[in-house]
């Protein structure tokens, strides 16, 4: 396996909110967990737009590209707006890193 190197001068500290629960006397208790991870987080590249059908994912969506693990339906603050994953890929079999596919998330979502 590949070790990929994600330039310090590309990278950023990317806020992760994740919603976790569990069932506690037959209620569902949500909690939500915060943590800071280092990315580099781009523009949805044109090739990968190609590979959706049209409108479901606009320019205003974003890739992460991390060393982290994260879920989908996690929630990333990127200068204060919130993004969705809505899609991870991992090549674990080839190289260290994971590229999450982010929508931009609006109060009405």
């Amino acid at each position: 396996m590949d070790n990929v190197i994600l330039l310090n001068k590309h990278k950023r500290n990317i806020k992760v909110i994740s919603k976790n629960g569990k069932w506690e006397k037959g209620k569902y208790i949500e909690s939500t967990v915060e943590k800071t991870i280092k990315g580099v987080y781009m523009p949805v590249s044109t090739d990968s737009l190609k590979y959706y059908p049209q409108g479901s994912i606009t320019l205003e969506d974003r890739e992460l590209f991390t060393k982290e693990l994260l879920k989908n339906e996690d929630i990333v603050l990127i200068n204060n707006e919130e993004f969705k994953i809505v899609e991870s890929t991992d090549f674990e079999y080839l190289a260290d890193i994971k590229i999450y596919l982010l929508r931009r998330s609006t109060k009405d979502d």
